[in-house]
């Protein structure tokens, strides 16, 4: 359990029961169902397929017992994406951030700091995340990660990426 923000926040592994609530979140913030883009979204919307084959990979956070956020990540890096990404440094020996969100009434509690930080304790290793620039800005997720420590070590630029034209993403390390 951590403690921050007056909150009592805990983070633990997900299991198959919280299929529904990881999904729901996912599509909630999918920046094509959000209003307040300038408060993070997320590109991609979870499937249930997707969340069940990986269930071992993610992470539930909760305050007072409601669930809060997820944080999904991979030992295997989207080799799709980093091989046409132009790096700035070594990123050999991280752990992969697939997609973390955190619900709307939980922003600015310490909840992405949390996952961020049991995830570097259970893994041992960097953390590895895009955020994208392009075409949403997504900017809160931005100055998120860089204020919890990350750089930047790289930068992604498609013509056509899952949909979107113009893509444009940053790669991320802490």
């Amino acid at each position: 359990m951590i403690k921050g923000y007056d909150l009592m926040i805990k983070v633990f592994k997900a299991n198959l029961n919280n299929i529904d609530f990881i999904c729901d979140l996912s599509e909630s913030l999918n920046y094509k169902n959000v209003s307040d883009v300038e408060n993070g979204v997320l590109i991609r919307v979870l499937d249930k397929n997707t969340v069940e084959n990986n269930i071992d990979n993610f992470l539930i956070a909760s305050v007072d017992d409601e669930f809060a956020g997820f944080l999904w990540y991979s030992w295997d890096y989207p080799y799709d994406m980093i091989n046409n990404t132009i790096l700035y440094e070594d990123i050999s020996d991280c752990v992969y951030s697939e997609q973390i969100g955190v619900s709307r009434e939980y922003k600015r509690c310490g909840i992405g700091r949390a996952f961020y930080e049991y995830l570097s304790a259970l893994t041992g290793k960097n953390v590895l995340v895009y955020v994208n620039k392009e075409p949403e800005g997504n900017l809160a997720s931005l100055n998120f990660h860089k204020s919890v420590g990350f750089k930047v070590v790289g930068i992604f630029e498609a013509d056509e990426f899952v949909g979107i034209k113009g893509f444009k993403s940053y790669l991320l390390k802490k």
